[in-house]
């Protein structure tokens, strides 16, 4: 079980940030960091899961960024205007379709590596394992741009970057926070079953409906999705996650909504996208921003949009 603990490095949040930012721009610099990032793996999780408590702590859960720096920023900056104690969760898709894909990436990383007890990243589908690539799939070409020659190793220390990201995590007795939705496979097995490692990551079935699987309003447990890879899952399977995580809500990304937010299955999933890219068609972005003294599950109460 992970301990989030108190960091005076909240006092310099935006600072930690803004100097990944500027690394993004140069190659040894990026290179360190990715480096860096690959050896301390941050997290230690059980194949990819990540259970931890939050002990009272204001807790910040943003979704899908795609390289949107300026919204990013914003966020980041919220953070500050507050001395409280903080957990900050980011639900993968960090690149991707945006103008800064890797500046968000590098800037993440570094919080990440300066403070991994109150910083949770996650991994989306946009940060695939060989073979599970989604379309499209730009960053590899952001780095030829940026870093020229270099950019095939780049991608190669990006891929390792990644397998080191949580897969699902588990804010004890609260919430489910994942990037897609819960495996369906669930249904037949306990969850510590599904994470048993191949080659350091979970069966590939697994790994796949983590990042790519969508809600499903109906009757059915679930699916097959129109995206090509996941699949859709339905209320009972919601329910069923959460009796076995002993929670009481999944928090996921890996949808626009109109409004930067949507919810389903009688409340028990709540969609957060956070980035505003004309591609998306979104009026407005969100985020989750619980107090230290209230509950992830009453997340309805919480929820900034910009």
């Amino acid at each position: 079980m992970t301990t989030i603990s108190n960091k005076a490095f909240w006092l310099r949040v935006e600072d930690v940030f803004e100097q990944g930012v500027k690394a993004a721009k140069q190659p040894q610099k990026f290179k360190t960091l990715l480096h860096d990032f690959i050896s301390a793996e941050p997290w230690k999780t059980c194949c990819g899961l990540l259970e931890f408590d939050r002990e009272g702590k204001r807790t910040i859960i943003v979704g899908d960024v795609h390289g949107d720096l300026n919204s990013l920023r914003g966020i980041v900056r919220s953070i500050i205007e507050h001395n409280d104690e903080y957990v900050l969760i980011f639900l993968g898709d960090y690149i991707d379709r945006g103008p800064s894909q890797v500046e968000v990436l590098a800037g993440l990383l570094s919080l990440a590596l300066h403070s991994n007890e109150n910083v949770i990243l996650l991994r989306g589908n946009h940060e695939p394992p060989i073979g599970l690539e989604p379309f499209p799939h730009d960053y590899p070409y952001v780095l030829r741009e940026y870093f020229g020659s270099l950019a095939e190793k780049l991608y190669e220390l990006s891929l390792e970057a990644f397998n080191k990201l949580v897969l699902l995590a588990i804010a004890k007795g609260e919430a489910i926070l994942v990037h897609g939705g819960p495996p369906t496979h669930l249904e037949e097995v306990e969850i510590s079953e599904l994470f048993t490692c191949t080659d350091k990551l979970p069966k590939m079935d697994v790994v796949e409906e983590i990042l790519w699987n969508d809600p499903l309003e109906n009757d059915r447990k679930w699916a097959p999705s129109p995206r090509g890879a996941g699949r859709l899952w339905g209320p009972k399977i919601t329910q069923i996650a959460l009796e076995k995580t002993k929670t009481k809500i999944i928090i996921r990304a890996h949808e626009p909504s109109f409004k930067g937010y949507k919810f389903n299955h009688g409340g028990k999933v709540l969609t957060l996208f956070s980035c505003k890219l004309p591609i998306y068609g979104n009026l407005l972005a969100a985020y989750l921003d619980v107090p230290e003294d209230s509950k992830l599950w009453k997340a309805s109460h919480f929820i900034k949009t910009f």
